[in-house]
């Protein structure tokens, strides 16, 4: 599908900008990186702000510019009759979360004993996905059929690939490959453990059999999992591929 029959009235800079942002804010998340994709929030607001001025002006900018009193001028889109009610109160208010998320938690900044960032995350995906989903409803270009199943395709919840508590992880997709299970585990602690508690949440293998494993993501580049002494990393091609994982088999962590 074509993102010009998503989003037919917006400048193809402005359109690439959003569907960039939401791109990015998704694989952040899916990566298992809670604070980053709580900063690409920022900017996503950004543009999603330009795309609803635009619509209650009639004209929408060539891309975005930062504005100023991001919050305040968010909250002035109650106000605007132009604006159908989607837009003008539920996505106004949804911005406003997602911004005062990306500015006044612990996604930004460091405080309290018991960390948010993973919530917050959360919090900034539901919003960002019910936007996106309002937006694509508001502007599409296509037949109701079409367009019903993006909208509910954004919008639905995908289950965790990885169930956790204070003590262990454990993988909840049983299809998939011993490797796959490695880096979604990765993936879904920030992608940085130790080695033992890998082996401890695979929960699956022999020794030996895990330690071949692991060596076949290192030489690989998928994994570092010699330099670090215990600590095994996930390395930028690993990323790669579980964000592809959860993707592809509509999940999240």
């Amino acid at each position: 599908m074509e993102i010009t029959h998503l989003f037919p009235q917006l400048p193809s800079k402005l359109r690439s900008e959003l569907i960039a942002e939401f791109s990015e804010l998704i694989t952040s998340f899916n990566e298992g990186k809670w604070r980053a994709s709580g900063l690409n929030a920022g900017r996503f607001c950004e543009v999603c702000y330009a795309v609803i001025k635009g619509y209650a002006e009639g004209a929408h900018p060539d891309s975005t510019k930062k504005p100023a009193d991001l919050i305040g001028k968010c909250k002035a889109f109650e106000s605007d009759s132009r604006l159908p009610h989607g837009l003008r109160f539920i996505a106004a208010r949804a911005l406003t979360v997602l911004f005062e998320v990306r500015n006044n938690r612990n996604i930004s900044h460091v405080g309290g004993s018991v960390d948010p960032s993973f919530m917050d995350a959360s919090l900034v995906l539901a919003n960002a996905k019910w936007l996106m989903a309002e937006f694509v409803r508001e502007f599409h270009d296509m037949p109701e059929g079409p367009a019903q199943s993006i909208v509910d395709s954004i919008s639905q919840y995908a289950p965790p690939a990885v169930w956790a508590d204070d003590k262990v992880r454990r993988v909840l997709d049983n299809s998939l490959t011993y490797d796959e299970k490695l880096l979604v585990l990765l993936a879904s602690a920030g992608g940085s453990v130790d080695r033992r508690e890998l082996f401890r949440w695979i929960d699956h293998g022999t020794q030996h059999y895990f330690a071949k494993r692991l060596a076949g993501l290192h030489s690989k580049r998928q994994i570092e999992a010699k330099a670090h002494g215990e600590t095994v990393k996930l390395l930028p091609p690993g990323s790669q591929r579980a964000a592809k994982i959860f993707s592809s088999k509509g999940l999240a962590h």
